[in-house]
């Protein structure tokens, strides 16, 4: 007779079973925390950012109330230092005529001398445009992003944005003077940025000088513009305040050397010099009229404040303009603008 089967055979044993469930159990466990630990660290990350914002938020609002301060003391002072006094004139009663008819006649047939003319008065010089207070900014100061000062007085023209930051224009030296003295005020309320006078400078051009040269081992040596500059200072006693040399263009050898002096070095400037054994022109750039044309009427004044009646660019006519479908063609009779 066969012996009987045996019964834990055919189930699965329950110890690895157990010894698994056990094993993913701990496994959840540990991602839980970890899942915890993670949240928190972005709980605390999220708080830092918003202290960081407010922060940030606080000192761009401080920025803009020291714009607006800066604006108010502009204003004040100008209002307070630099208006005059206004004095009333005292009035004056007319005096009355008590003379006849017949002694005014008698004074005019004895008054034989002619009247003498109005001396004319001496023509003044032009004054040019006086300089200008530049304050330097960084690339992300708040002061680039606001408004100018709107400081419409009789000493400051108007403030205006430029690349290296703001620049205070004047409408004499006296306000410039008076600006200066206020340096350190201005320098205080923009954070620190450098205040300085604009300094107007005599740009010359020596035209056709080689920037580089063959030594005498045949290899090509390159001549920078301050040897450039150090040498026109030797031949001339006269020191650049800046040098550069022009941009090169393709094939041409030669280039033209910028230099830049103080107003009062130009009556000690020579005609001519060499440099390196070529003999070259010194140039006085002369400064750069812009012409302003209107774009409305086509005058030359700013268009900004034109009140004119629109024109046509081509033949000035008050009736068209110079875009429209049925002027400047041969066959429009109407028109009569010649075709250009």
């Amino acid at each position: 007779m066969p012996p009987p089967p045996n019964k834990t055979s055919r189930n699965p044993p329950l110890r690895p079973m157990l010894e698994t469930l056990i094993m993913k159990v701990e496994l959840l466990q540990t991602s839980n925390v970890k899942l915890h630990e993670d949240n928190i660290q972005l709980v605390e990350t999220n708080r830092q950012l918003q202290a960081r914002c407010n922060a940030i938020s606080e000192t761009t609002a401080g920025l803009r109330e020291k714009i607006s301060d800066l604006e108010r003391k502009l204003e004040g002072y100008i209002h307070g230092g630099m208006v005059r006094e206004i004095q009333p004139t005292p009035f004056k009663e007319a005096p009355q005529n008590t003379q006849t008819y017949a002694g005014v006649a008698a004074a005019s047939v004895s008054a034989s001398a002619p009247a003498s003319k109005k001396p004319l008065r001496p023509s003044q010089p032009k004054v040019g445009r006086p300089a200008r207070i530049l304050a330097r900014l960084p690339s992300d100061h708040v002061a680039r992003k606001s408004r100018t000062c709107r400081t419409l007085a009789a000493t400051i023209k108007g403030v205006q944005h430029i690349p290296t930051g703001l620049a205070i224009t004047a409408h004499n030296t006296q306000g410039i003077e008076a600006l200066l003295g206020k340096s350190t005020e201005i320098s205080a309320i923009l954070t620190g940025a450098q205040i300085e006078k604009e300094e107007r400078w005599l740009v010359c051009i020596i035209p056709d000088l080689p920037p580089e040269y063959p030594d005498y081992e045949g290899r090509t040596q390159v001549l920078s513009a301050e040897q450039a500059a150090e040498e026109f200072e030797l031949q001339t006693e006269i020191k650049p305040l800046q040098s550069r040399w022009a941009r090169n263009q393709a094939g041409n050898p030669t280039t033209a050397l910028i230099l830049a002096f103080p107003p009062e070095a130009g009556a000690n400037l020579p005609a001519r010099v060499t440099l390196y054994g070529w003999n070259r022109p010194v140039v006085k750039k002369r400064p750069k009229v812009q012409i302003l044309q209107c774009n409305r009427c086509w005058g030359f004044h700013p268009e900004r404040y034109c009140n004119r009646k629109a024109r046509c660019r081509r033949c000035s006519s008050k009736d068209h303009q110079e875009g429209h479908t049925a002027s400047h063609k041969k066959e429009n009779e109407i028109c009569g603008c010649p075709d250009r």
